[in-house]
């Protein structure tokens, strides 16, 4: 039996520009910069995993783990504070018309859980050649929060309204995965799997709100799409490469993102909109090397790159998205009957940098640059019964 836990913590940023278009019937276009950090929240991940002998099948498995554990959150007070420094001006001050922000400025958030809950076969089909199959339930959880700015005119002076919108939802999905492991003899071991696409309805709710009056609506209720895509990989396992005691792993992932083009909310079959997404496929490389320092205790070092899916024209710094270079440490602790594993995972990165025109800035929450860094410790407890 193993259990475990991680957990995500999201370090984006972002600087720029913004502006609002509308104050351009007081004579003014507003401008501002943007520079802010996202919460830094956390995103535990647990995990729980039981095997045992299978009687007439060698191995049976059941699990309960966190598929994903993604987001960020935006303070709009942060993001905005300039834009309504530059935009607000004092009851005296009415050369360019009196102009006043009414409310908070609307907060932006991304999160995506995905909870599974497998049961996994395996059998060694001739000596050292063993293939699995793991029938999956994904609980799948969506949230997206965005946010803008209304402007109401009056003949000498106008108020900017905030507008936040929220789109939340929940869905279950079935899938599986098929493995393949061969031992190619005591050093050397090969292995692939693949995951079928799991695209979920969920049913899900849409609300805006703003303090101008005639703009909110009252919460939607509908549903959307969004899928999982197919995800597979091939790795290997070298014991007691250069010296005893030291194994050295490798793998390559696939990941067809491109199943992930477009979310639609429908409402009674009617489309309220459509977001754009357009992701790429990607491939992901990754290596690692564990040292089996004493009798009980092993050290680990890991590297992968992880390429960026989301294409520039579909770029959202509400869940910031970049390639990213991972670095891994970790140890493991053995006894007799029981294993203590920790590691911590650092992805760094790379920045991601839009130069707009002007005329093609509203209505983009890109211009400038964005960073976004993760970090996700972990720790896993194994118990042979």
């Amino acid at each position: 039996m193993t259990g475990s836990l991680g957990d995500l913590m999201q370090l984006g940023s972002r600087e720029g520009v913004s502006w609002l278009a509308g104050a351009e019937e007081l004579g003014n276009v507003i401008f501002a910069l943007v520079q802010a950090t996202s919460e830094t929240n956390h995103h535990p991940a647990p995990g729980i995993f039981l095997l045992s002998d299978g009687g007439f099948i060698d191995k049976i498995g059941v699990a309960a783990y966190t598929l994903v554990e993604y987001g960020a959150e935006w303070d709009g007070n942060e993001l905005y504070d300039d834009l309504i420094d530059e935009y607000s001006t004092p009851p005296d001050d009415i050369a360019n018309g009196h102009r006043v922000v009414m409310g908070d400025a609307p907060d932006f958030e991304s999160r995506i859980k995905g909870y599974v809950v497998s049961v996994s076969a395996a059998q060694e089909i001739f000596p050292g050649f063993s293939f699995g199959v793991t029938g999956h339930a994904l609980y799948s959880h969506f949230l997206m929060r965005n946010g803008g700015w209304l402007e109401e005119t009056f003949a000498d002076s106008a108020h900017l309204h905030p507008f936040q919108t929220e789109n939340d939802g929940i869905g279950w999905g079935y899938g599986a995965t098929v493995g393949l492991l061969y031992r190619v003899n005591n050093q050397i071991s090969v292995g692939a799997s693949a995951r079928t696409p799991m695209t979920i309805t969920h049913d899900g709710s849409f609300e805006a709100t703003s303090t101008l009056d005639g703009v909110g609506t009252s919460r939607i209720n509908g549903e959307f799409d969004f899928t999982y895509p197919l995800w597979a990989g091939l790795g290997f396992a070298y014991r007691d490469f250069l010296f005893e005691g030291a194994t050295l792993t490798g793998d390559v992932h696939y990941t067809r993102w491109s199943a992930v083009d477009e979310m639609e909310f429908l409402v009674d079959g009617e489309s309220l909109g459509t977001s754009e997404l357009n992701w790429d496929n990607t491939m992901q490389i990754a290596v690692g090397f564990d040292v089996r320092v004493s009798r009980s205790l092993s050290a680990r070092l890991g590297y992968r790159n992880v390429p960026d899916p989301v294409p520039d024209d579909t770029y959202d710094f509400v869940a910031p998205q970049s390639q990213k270079n991972v670095v891994t440490l970790g140890f493991g602790y053995r006894q007799d009957v029981w294993t203590l594993d920790f590691a911590l995972e650092y992805y760094m990165g790379d920045e991601r940098s839009f130069e707009l025109e002007p005329w093609e800035w509203y209505g983009h929450n890109k211009q400038g640059k964005h960073l976004d860094d993760l970090i996700v410790p972990s720790l896993a407890f194994t118990y042979g019964f």
